[in-house]
């Protein structure tokens, strides 16, 4: 399914999960899905949905914590501590979405990782779609996927060095559509990157949260920047260069300086293409 286009796994997943509903989980939380969008009728603000932040039928929405459709209050809820840095998390992410992306929905979740002492799992969605019917983009849509593991670091901190150190550990995914007309150019890339980093301040404290969230967030910029100039390079310049072999950007007569330019190549070398055909024809006939 990996290779599949974004806009195909919901039907694909779907029809998995009539033929296999005893593997519902299992494929929910492995097999990643284009983003939705649901309304948070509280806040009166729309949400990105995915896995982590289901439980059951219902999703919780970062801006009240409550889950909608409603689920009387049976949801699992983060800690408070951790309910406090996914808002600030979430602010932040919210700037970085702005800069960005100038538009779409963003939204963050934290949770606990019951493994690690002061460790938590995060995740921050973003979302942008639009259209320019003027330049012929019927459709269009960039989901990134930001999957953070921060644990405390099993390596030894430098010497002389102030605070506590983490493992942030970063799983991207970014899946792309574009419809131009009949094409539909669409695909997904996924790449993990893993950096230790201090924090300064005591994990638990507010200062402690702007710490993860610097380390986190200049993380994130940086793999999904790196993403982007991979996904540009993959699609546009591959399909850029098909299409130079199809049919030649340069005009006749930079083809004739072209060809005059060898001609005077193979002078140089006494060639000429008389003797070249006649050289050709003699490996040939020893054949």
């Amino acid at each position: 399914m990996r290779r599949q286009p974004p806009s195909d796994i919901d039907a694909t997943l779907s029809g998995i999960l009539d033929l296999a509903p005893e593997c519902t989980e299992e494929l929910l939380t492995s097999i990643d899905q284009p983003l939705k969008v649901m309304r948070d009728t509280q806040a009166n603000r729309d949400y990105l949905i995915s896995d982590f932040n289901r439980d059951g039928d219902s999703y919780r929405s970062p801006w009240t914590s409550q889950y909608f459709p409603t689920n009387d209050g049976q949801g699992a809820q983060p800690i408070p501590p951790l309910r406090e840095l996914e808002q600030d998390l979430h602010s932040t992410m919210e700037t970085y979405r702005e800069l960005y992306f100038n538009g779409g929905i963003q939204s963050s979740y934290v949770w606990a990782l019951p493994t690690a002492e002061n460790g938590f799992a995060a995740c921050t969605l973003i979302k942008k779609e639009c259209d320019n019917v003027q330049k012929g983009l019927t459709k269009g849509c960039w989901d990134s996927i930001h999957v953070f593991e921060v644990t405390p670091s099993t390596n030894s901190p430098a010497p002389g060095s102030a605070g506590t150190l983490f493992t942030y550990k970063l799983t991207t995914t970014i899946m792309l559509t574009l419809t131009v007309g009949s094409l539909n150019l669409s695909g997904n890339v996924t790449r993990q990157n893993v950096r230790d980093d201090y924090i300064t301040h005591a994990p638990n404290t507010p200062q402690g949260r702007i710490d993860h969230i610097k380390n986190m967030g200049s993380l994130l910029e940086e793999t999904e920047s790196r993403l982007r100039s991979h996904v540009e390079t993959l699609y546009f310049q591959k399909m850029k260069e098909i299409v130079g072999y199809l049919h030649s950007s340069a005009d006749l007569s930079e083809a004739d300086r072209r060809r005059a330019a060898q001609r005077n190549i193979m002078a140089g070398l006494g060639a000429t293409p008389a003797s070249l055909a006649a050289q050709a024809a003699a490996r040939v006939g020893t054949r």
